[in-house]
């Protein structure tokens, strides 16, 4: 009875001790879940902080899915060394469960990072743990106090041991703060920085209503952005510009191809500013503007002869004793008498005084007739192309007071605008002005942004805006056309890169730069055209800015570097040659097929989409013969004693295939192998001779 009450006894202490153990777990869950001040609640609100911090992670990738700008993820592994110290009464505990994995957080770290040994990463985390440890008896501190009591363990460009740490223990888990801070990197280096720069500040705003961030196509063409990049620092580097700017369109689609902006920081030229979206005085690129204005109310022709002399006034300049010729406020760079002259070869010379009296005789009394005028070619529009940064253009009122630039409206101002004063656009105003003459009068807007990419690899595209379908009258668009060829002659400003196979029109420009109020000695000068002149693709504007005065002419500089560009692009897209014809080729439904080994047979299968008679990756060497519509396969059977069939395969194949027998090889001819020696199951040895001819 007695040994039976003593069994009885035992079973009920050890049931009540198995009782009280799992009561005592459930609770300390319970309190790591619920109760716990300590790292829980400072983990998973260090992940809350870091998921604000972390940046979008859309590529920007060119029109054809080349990388301009990568999203890549940097990852940060730290450890609260106060966890397990502090439980809901903040007294001192100790929980062992982290300590453990530091064994395995430290070879996981040591194995990605490659910064440190496993061992020392051991000590590092055991360190820190030990002075958390005496923190916590003498301050007691709760987890509020976490940074005080701890240091991070950096990781970064490490995927694979950021997702390995989370494998350790749950509870030690929860004592693991990670965080994924995105870094942006160019593949590109430098090209195109500041646009895509400016991409990148707008993206957020823009992916804002999409859940899965998109990359972001851009309509930027890498090759052409290159040129661009490369034309323009050659042309920088003679120290006689302190800032350039290059933009390239498509006609068609008004796709910004490439737009380069370099200025001058510290003897170098960096991408820093967006020259293109500055707005200026834009000088004689504007007068293909006036023109066309002109030549809409039917009142002058370019055929009309003005006389670019009546009325003049002889000035000399005070600061540099140069005499000048002088009409109604509007000077010539030179003191020549050019006579009667007709509007179209005054705009190839790019006369001032002449174009201002050809304007004189469209619009006289009329100076709002002239504005409205300007305006209607949209000449002076804002537009956002999809970057933070945008211009607003200036086109002065008849009658203004205005304190911007180029003040108040004067008797002089109509003629001083026609010539490109007094008037404040960018050079991409200019250039869709430009792409709408050369799209036969539609203008579309500069688009940067072309569509999205989603990671399921569907693509959404955005379609070209019309801004307007047709500027002006058919009659005026080929005249005007007439004439900016003109200036791409031998008689035109432009003269430098006249003859060109492919053919260039535009205009020129040299224009004095304005600052504190007032113009200075120094000169921007410019090119605006487009090419293939009869049939055009691509438009393009290049402006550069001087240091000093010399010497700085539209058609001396900016033209020929028009010129470089264009010679680039034209060799870069032969699709744009009035010759060129795609080359086809017809592929057979079963081409000719070598024997071969089978895994080599079944990679070109599938490249071809070609149907194999058999599944050739489960044969070693195959004979292939054609048939219809498939090519039959069958095992080429080997025996090392005997001679193989090589005929029908390649050199390579053959060579390997006999060498690897023991045989020396002759070879004669080129091609695949036509006859063998010896022939096809002829016994054969070590060291024995085989001849192939090859056709």
């Amino acid at each position: 009875m007695k040994t039976k009450n003593l069994i009885l006894f035992g079973n009920a202490v050890m049931y009540i001790s198995m009782l009280l153990i799992c009561l005592y777990y459930i609770v300390k869950i319970i309190e790591l879940q619920f109760f716990t001040e300590g790292y829980s609640e400072t983990a998973s609100s260090k992940r809350s902080e870091a998921a604000k911090e972390t940046s979008n992670q859309a590529s920007i990738l060119s029109y054809d899915h080349k990388f301009l700008s990568v999203y890549v993820p940097e990852y940060r592994i730290g450890i609260d060394y106060m966890a397990g110290f502090i439980g809901k009464s903040r007294e001192i505990k100790r929980d062992s469960s982290l300590i453990k994995d530091f064994e395995l957080i430290a070879k996981v770290l040591a194995k990605h990072t490659k910064s440190k040994s496993a061992k020392k990463y051991y000590l590092e985390m055991a360190n820190h743990r030990t002075a958390a440890e005496k923190e916590a008896k003498a301050g007691k501190k709760t987890y509020n106090k976490y940074f005080d009591g701890t240091v991070n363990i950096d990781m970064r460009d490490s995927i694979m041991a950021f997702r390995n740490v989370k494998r350790v223990r749950s509870t030690t888990r929860k004592a693991i703060i990670e965080e994924e801070k995105g870094r942006r990197e160019n593949p590109y280096d430098n090209l195109a920085h500041r646009t895509i720069i400016g991409i990148e500040n707008i993206s957020d705003e823009f992916l804002k209503n999409y859940s899965d961030e998109p990359d972001i196509v851009t309509s930027i063409d890498a090759d052409i952005q290159e040129i661009a990049d490369i034309m323009l620092r050659k042309t920088l580097s003679n120290d006689r510009f302190e800032a350039g700017t290059i933009a390239v369109m498509e006609v068609a689609t008004g796709d910004v191809k490439a737009m380069v902006n370099l200025s001058r920081e510290r003897g170098v030229y960096m991408d820093r500013n967006l020259e293109s979206l500055k707005k200026t005085d834009p000088g004689s690129t504007f007068k293909i503007a006036s023109l066309m204005a002109a030549l809409e109310t039917g009142k002058v022709d370019i055929d009309t002869e003005i006389d670019c002399d009546e009325g003049c006034v002889k000035e000399t300049d005070k600061k540099t004793g140069m005499v000048k010729k002088k009409w109604n406020g509007v000077s010539e760079i030179d003191n020549k008498n050019y006579g009667k002259l007709k509007l179209q070869r005054i705009i190839e010379k790019s006369l001032n005084i002449g174009t201002a009296k050809a304007v004189d005789l469209a619009f006289r009394g009329r100076e709002k007739e002239f504005i409205n005028a300007l305006k209607k070619l949209h000449v002076a529009d804002t537009f956002d192309i999809g970057l933070n940064e945008r211009a607003t253009p200036f086109l002065k009122e008849v009658g203004a007071k205005s304190s911007q630039h180029g003040g108040r409206w004067t008797s002089n101002s109509m003629y001083m605008i026609a010539t490109g004063y007094e008037v404040d656009v960018t050079p991409l105003n200019i250039l869709c002005f430009y792409n709408a003459v050369a799209n036969n009068g539609i203008m579309v807007k500069p688009r940067l942004i072309r569509g999205l990419r989603y990671k399921t690899g569907e693509e959404e595209s955005f379609e070209p805006e019309i801004i307007d379908k047709s500027i002006c009258s058919q009659a005026t668009l080929e005249k005007v056309k007439k004439v900016m060829s003109g200036v791409v002659s031998l008689a035109g400003t432009a003269s430098r890169i006249s003859g060109t196979e492919y053919g260039i029109a535009g205009k020129t420009g040299t224009a004095q730069q304005l600052s504190g109020g007032g113009y200075i000695r120094r000169h921007r000068a410019s090119f605006c055209g487009y090419f293939p002149e009869n049939n055009p693709k691509y438009s393009c504007i290049v402006v550069l800015y001087s240091i000093s005065d010399e010497d700085t002419y539209g058609g001396k500089w900016a033209a020929p570097l028009f010129k470089e560009i264009a010679d680039r692009i034209y060799a870069l897209h032969p699709e744009i040659r009035p010759t060129y014809k795609p080359v086809s080729y017809e592929v057979p439904e079963s081409p000719k097929m070598k024997n071969t080994r089978g895994k080599n047979l079944a990679i070109i299968a599938e490249k071809m989409n070609i149907k194999l008679g058999a599944d050739a990756d489960k044969m070693t060497w195959v004979i292939a013969k054609d048939t219809a519509g498939m090519v039959k396969i069958s095992t080429l059977k080997i025996n090392s004693r005997t001679m193989p069939t090589v005929e029908g395969m390649g050199l390579r194949d053959a060579v390997y295939l006999l060498e690897t027998m023991g045989m020396k090889v002759a070879i004669k001819g080129a091609g695949v192998v036509n006859r063998q020696s010896p022939a096809p199951g002829t016994p054969v040895k070590k060291g024995g001779r085989a001849v192939l001819e090859l056709v």
